[in-house]
């Protein structure tokens, strides 16, 4: 234990330089930004993309948006599938160490390209909150963590060209002698991650979890992924209690043997399996906010403190303890910013704006620039501005530009989704497990809410039909296609509240699709085909807006 607790402080202790240097940044936001997009751009110039758009006449942010056009990942998908054919200096100077998978919206799947300074971006990023976090949270320093470690997918690990693909874990974003002291700190070993099957990853990682009584620490990504671990637990208890034999206390082994009488782990079981637990850092904004309640009510003892918006691409906000919301990463990527529009429209409007120029409540798609080739790149992301520290804003994310679903026109997107849904179900007060709106085309275009409750909650089926469906004419473009016929009206099916989660059910079906386990993230709207399917085996009762 005083092994561990002195490599915790020890790792504190380095993360400080970022810490400070992140707090030096905020007193002048513009600044520190122009001198990281300038640091990018020269390290670029000789790069095929770098001489394109002239990159060594770049001498400030005006003139590199005047010169270089916002781009999405279809924009440079030629160039990345050069990369891994093993082209050189394509997107970047300096060599692509390998390349990240993420899901992507119109393809399956999208490749970063990573360098080492892309790396050190992240570790910039990731440092400043391990300083904040191990300095204002001393119990996090008492025990050793559990960091997000997804199963294996299946396909091949390098490209054609040699270029590996993919990290093994999260702790394969730091530096060497970082990566070191978290293996040394981390609970599940990293060949966790060799697992195919979900069921042998989730067994052999709650048994890993199990043997760790002095876990303090959780991080990962999606809070239904550390729910998927609690509620897998009844069904292994018996077997690992006895495969872990005298590596249980007997007390534990008791606890772990009434979680598989009960069939539930209990919050107090919990607590007692993990009295040093302190922390877990997660996603818990936007369609993640439910499942980080749900979470926190079987966690009721340990602090829950949002993640940030730390994307495969890089890292655009991190955590603070005590803070509003999360600082922009004004030391790691260089970030604009398009006003956006929620009323149902498809994407950002109007010229972009710079970290320092972001208005108090405005909401932003999130455009970026790194170190591993991505320039003025459209993530996806939306944020609101909820504070400021100094002259750093600080935002929280609240969901996804792009048209997520568009039958016949009416372009649907996520956050506008999420504000009708969610007004509807808090006229009627109710917090649903899981709820979800997408495409339907069984026997009329349309779209279908599903809805999952607690065991004993209610809801007015046919109230809450007519309520999204009212919200949902808010887009002139869909009310359209409804009156036209192109449309049926919204129809809402309840799912069994004593089946299966039915997140479940949506893990199997993003896992099938090539997803990592770890990275599959809820949203309020999914676009696809034959939800009916996926769901078949829940749906209690179905009826449609009037």
């Amino acid at each position: 234990m005083t092994l561990v607790r002195t490599i915790n402080a020890a790792w504190m202790l380095s993360c400080q330089g970022a810490l400070r240097a992140f707090h030096r940044a905020s007193d002048d936001v513009a600044a520190a930004q122009r001198r990281l997009l300038c640091h990018i751009l020269r390290r670029n110039a000789d790069s095929e993309f770098g001489r394109r758009y002239r990159f060594n006449g770049i001498h400030d942010t005006a003139e590199f948006q005047r010169r270089v056009p916002p781009c999405d990942y279809d924009d440079l998908a030629a160039a990345i599938d050069r990369i891994a054919a093993g082209a050189p200096n394509v997107l970047t100077a300096e060599r692509v160490l390998l390349l990240q998978p993420t899901s992507g919206s119109t393809s399956g799947r999208k490749l970063i390209p990573y360098t080492a300074t892309l790396k050190t971006q992240y570790q910039r990023c990731v440092s400043a909150w391990v300083g904040d976090l191990f300095r204002r949270r001393p119990n996090v320093r008492r025990g050793r963590a559990y960091w997000s470690i997804s199963p294996a997918l299946d396909g091949p690990r390098a490209t054609a060209g040699g270029v590996p693909i993919g990290f093994d874990d999260d702790a394969a974003y730091l530096g060497t002698w970082r990566q070191r002291i978290v293996r040394r700190l981390l609970v599940v070993p990293a060949d966790a991650a060799g697992l195919r099957d979900v069921d042998a990853f989730r067994r052999a990682t709650l048994s890993a979890l199990l043997a760790a009584d002095d876990l303090s620490l959780v991080s990962v990504w999606s809070p239904t992924f550390l729910l998927a671990l609690i509620d897998a637990l009844p069904q292994h208890a018996e077997r690992l209690a006895d495969e872990l034999g005298d590596a249980l206390s007997a007390r534990r082994a008791g606890i772990v043997r009434r979680i598989a009488r009960d069939g539930v782990a209990a919050p107090d079981d919990i607590a007692a399996l993990w009295p040093q637990l302190a922390l877990v850092s997660c996603w818990t904004g936007a369609a993640s906010a439910s499942h980080a309640r749900r979470l926190h009510e079987r966690l009721p003892h340990v602090e829950m403190q949002p993640k940030g918006l730390m994307a495969t691409e890089a890292c655009i906000s991190f955590p603070l303890v005590g803070a509003e919301g999360c600082p922009l990463a004004i030391c790691s990527t260089f970030l604009e910013f398009q006003p956006f529009d929620a009323s149902g429209g498809p994407g950002g409007a109007g010229p972009c704006l710079l970290a320092h120029q972001l208005d108090p409540g405005g909401r932003y798609a999130v455009v970026l620039t790194t170190g591993g080739g991505l320039y003025r790149y459209r993530l996806g992301d939306i944020v609101e501005v909820v504070g400021r520290l100094r002259q750093c804003p600080l935002v929280q994310f609240v969901g996804r530009t792009g048209c997520a679903s568009d039958l016949v026109g009416e372009k649907l997107t996520d956050p506008f989704v999420q504000r009708v849904v969610g007004a509807a179900l808090s006229r009627q007060g109710v917090r649903p497990r899981f709820v979800l709106l997408v495409p339907a085309d069984e026997t009329r275009r349309g779209y279908r809410l599903f809805l999952q409750l607690d065991p004993g909650a209610a809801v007015d089926q046919r109230q809450l039909a007519r309520d999204v469906e009212d919200g949902l004419r808010d887009n002139p473009h869909y009310e359209y296609a409804v009156r036209l016929g192109q449309l049926a009206p919204v129809r809402v099916a309840v799912l069994d509240a004593c089946g299966e989660s039915a997140f479940r059910a949506v893990e199997r079906r993003a896992v099938a699709a090539g997803q990592k386990l770890g990275d599959i993230k809820p949203a309020w709207l999914a676009s696809g085909d034959d939800w009916a399917a996926t769901f078949a085996q829940l749906i209690e009762c179905e009826v449609a807006a009037t």
